[in-house]
């Protein structure tokens, strides 16, 4: 009798498995905007938000605001040890303390405030560098401050992503913050966008990253004679016509948008991407280009289908390739023995995989945005303060690597020891702080 119950157990059990509920695109949607909100809820992150808020905050003119008391002293105080710094060491000891006592008395307060209450950034450059523009212009507000903002979120989304300690956390955060939706229907909304979506996936967040692909891929079929000046300038493409480059751009979404559905779980939507692959490849033979990302996928879709010989081909191209590492390269070379004596299925269950597939396509993605010349670009499209905007970013990541340094109560003795060595005239100036 005890085993029937069990019996049944079990199969009510695997009924109830059998019939549970698949979610629709909105709700898998919702869920990754869920996930985001979690990712970004970090100490590095309300950190740099910090640094942020103050420097934002300096050139605002409605000192009223609530916001603003509430920073008021600490935005003084982080503002002008930010004009004092440079990429070394010109700050002392007590200065880093200076703003990481602030932060500390503000971190509650930066979690509950929206940053973007404040002046932009270029604003607030204008400002502390005594721009004669700034005493006439007034601050941006509404749809005009909206745009801009996005569009400077969006930069620094790209910018902080190549920044050793913090990049991957902080540049999923501005990216958060880049609402596109704002932009129109324009090759910089869907720049942003490709960026955008490249960090959700990134992050495990494939429902948000396939709705901005999808949402390019539609935006870009029905503008296929839309100019890609921004576009051209960020992959390197300034030499190739237009034509090409929307042809090159047009394969990446789908080249991200493939490799996102098949990370989903269900099957269905990795057939989609297998589509979504082909028209990648499709895209790039005619552009008769060949490099890793190509092999890679052409390897994939052969094994797909149960062609050994062709994947033999395509993999032993990406074997001799310097962007994967010596364990990468022996993996391939095993996989070549494998397909050699016709075990290729061992192959797709094994290291060779999505994941290995999307090792070799961000790679390649990042291989593009470590020689971006940022600076350039923001030039070339009269972005206001480019140069002050690169280098308050360099100063930002070098006082986040020194707070990083300085926090935990071993830390602070250590920290206090040193400055006692620095003699007595570092110790006036550090009094306040202890």
């Amino acid at each position: 009798m005890r085993k029937i119950k069990l019996l049944f157990i079990i199969l009510l059990l695997l009924g109830l498995g059998s019939c549970e509920k698949e979610l629709s695109r909105e709700e898998l949607v919702a869920k990754d905007k869920a996930k985001l909100t979690d990712a970004i809820d970090s100490y590095s992150v309300n950190k740099y938000r910090f640094i942020k808020i103050c420097l934002r905050s300096v050139s605002l003119e409605d000192t009223t605001m609530a916001e603003f008391v509430a920073f008021k002293n600490e935005a003084k105080a982080v503002a002008k040890l930010m004009d004092q710094i440079d990429y070394e060491e010109s700050l002392s000891l007590a200065d880093y303390y200076t703003i990481y006592k602030a932060y500390s008395r503000m971190s509650d307060q930066v979690k509950k405030t929206d940053e973007d209450v404040f002046p932009l950034l270029m604003e607030s450059f204008a400002f502390l560098y005594k721009d004669s523009l700034s005493d006439h212009q007034p601050l941006m507000v509404g749809e005009e401050k909206a745009a801009f903002q996005c569009a400077e979120h969006g930069v620094l989304s790209a910018v902080t992503t190549l920044w050793k300690s913090l990049g991957a956390s902080v540049a999923l955060y501005e990216a958060s913050k880049t609402n596109t939706e704002l932009l129109g229907d324009n090759e910089v909304k869907a720049l942003l966008s490709y960026y955008r979506a490249f960090l959700f996936l990134q992050h495990g967040l494939y429902y948000l990253s396939e709705k901005e692909y999808t949402e390019n891929i539609v935006w870009l079929d029905n503008n296929k004679f839309v100019n890609l000046p921004i576009t051209k300038s960020f992959f390197g493409w300034e030499r190739l016509p237009n034509e090409r480059a929307y042809v090159g751009f047009h394969a990446l979404n789908y080249l991200a948008r493939g490799l996102t559905r098949l990370a989903m779980p269900y099957e269905k939507d990795n057939e989609l991407g297998i589509d979504d692959l082909d028209v990648f490849l499709d895209d790039f033979e005619e552009l008769n280009i060949q490099h890793e990302c190509v092999w890679s996928i052409q390897a994939y879709l052969y094994l797909h289908r149960n062609q050994p010989e062709e994947a033999i081909g395509s993999l032993k191209k990406l074997q001799a390739s310097k962007i994967l590492s010596s364990d990468e390269q022996k993996v391939i070379a095993e996989s070549i023995v494998y397909l050699e004596k016709r075990e290729g299925d061992a192959l797709l269950s094994g290291v060779y995989d999505k994941v290995f597939l999307t090792r070799v396509a961000t790679s390649y993605v990042y291989s593009i945005i470590k020689k971006t010349d940022w600076e350039k670009i923001l030039k070339d499209n009269d972005v206001p303060h480019a140069d002050d905007m690169i280098i308050a970013l360099k100063k930002l990541e070098h006082i986040s690597n020194k707070l990083d340094g300085i926090t935990g109560d071993e830390a602070f003795e250590d920290a206090k020891e040193k400055m006692k060595e620095e003699g007595s005239k570092l110790l006036d100036q550090a009094k306040g702080l202890f």
